[in-house]
């Protein structure tokens, strides 16, 4: 088996300690650097069995990924299980996972877990609608997704373009388009970290947690939930996903919206009232976010994206 991790500065403790349970399993590992700071170069450096890819500046996720996968290719891998570099694996995960892939039909592309963010009060999870111990699905993140190299080739591999953001919802849907599917095992958990939060006061968490209990629409709940936390806005993601959510709605016009459900909506408009706005409110400098949104919009409307076909 052979696993990627993209790394961008990390968290040292959350890398360890999911490299640790791969290397238990014996698991060949694939790090591609995209920026890693001194503390984080000892440690790789230290790591047995793997291999270190880097073009020695950040290309992106997207980049990474596909060189991941060309490496994992030339390597005769058939399969690649990719990882961001704050995921940590459950007991019994690689078993299972490989598991299902050595015993699923050719027209799995991927294979993913369910994802839990831990930190959160009422994760989005909870408006997941989970249905038996496995079921097809049209979208899954890539971080924990077992991925079938010939899927990945197939399609077109990762949309280099859009850096960062984005980018599994594009490849799903080319995915599901092109006949591919997507099979999520419900009996399988990954502990995954969404956005830089901090927590409020311990008085306010907990009044918005009983606040959220007694809410019978999830939906709502999840996104009350919110409240409860404080998240850096980074002007730089910002930027990526208003460029990315325009650019991929062009590429792929034939095919329906593509990206706002990740924002809890269901069109443009959506889009601009469940992420747009709250990402200048909450933002430290709020001038700064509100410049990449206006620069992300303008790129996005100037892309010249390549209308894809399945």
């Amino acid at each position: 088996m052979v696993c990627g991790i993209v790394v961008f500065n990390p968290e040292l403790s959350r890398l360890k300690a999911n490299v640790e349970k791969l290397q238990e399993e014996n698991v060949r590992i694939i790090f591609f650097v995209n920026g890693c700071n001194t503390e984080c170069d000892k440690y790789i450096k230290t790591v047995e069995n793997v291999i270190v890819l880097t073009q020695k500046e950040n290309v992106g996720i997207a980049t990474a990924l596909n060189e991941i996968f060309k490496c994992a290719e030339k390597l005769g891998e058939k399969w690649v299980l990719t990882f961001d570099q704050d995921s940590i694996i459950s007991d019994e995960f690689l078993l299972q996972m490989t598991n299902k892939a050595e015993n699923t039909d050719e027209s799995i592309a991927c294979i993913c877990p369910k994802i839990v963010d831990k930190r959160r009060i009422f994760p989005a999870n909870k408006i997941v609608n989970y249905e038996g111990d496995e079921q097809y699905v049209q979208m899954c993140i890539t971080s924990g997704s077992y991925t079938r190299i010939r899927a990945w080739s197939q399609v077109g591999k990762f949309d280099d373009y859009l850096f960062i953001d984005l980018v599994d919802n594009d490849f799903c849907k080319r995915l599901i388009n092109s006949g591919w599917k997507i099979l999520r095992l419900n009996t399988v958990e990954l502990n995954q970290e969404f956005g830089n939060i901090e927590p409020r006061s311990e008085k306010t968490v907990a009044r918005i947690k009983s606040i959220c209990n007694k809410i019978q629409n999830k939906k709502l709940a999840v996104n009350i939930s919110k409240f409860s936390y404080k998240k850096k806005v980074s002007p730089l993601r910002v930027y990526y996903t208003n460029r990315n959510i325009i650019y991929l709605n062009k590429k792929l016009k034939n095919y329906g919206g593509i990206g706002y459900e990740s924002y809890s909506s269901k069109s443009y408009v959506g889009f601009i009232i469940s992420f747009m706005v709250p990402s200048v409110l909450r933002a430290h400098d709020k001038k700064a976010v509100l410049k990449a949104t206006m620069s992300g919009i303008k790129d996005g409307m100037r892309s010249k994206a390549v209308e894809w076909l399945a």
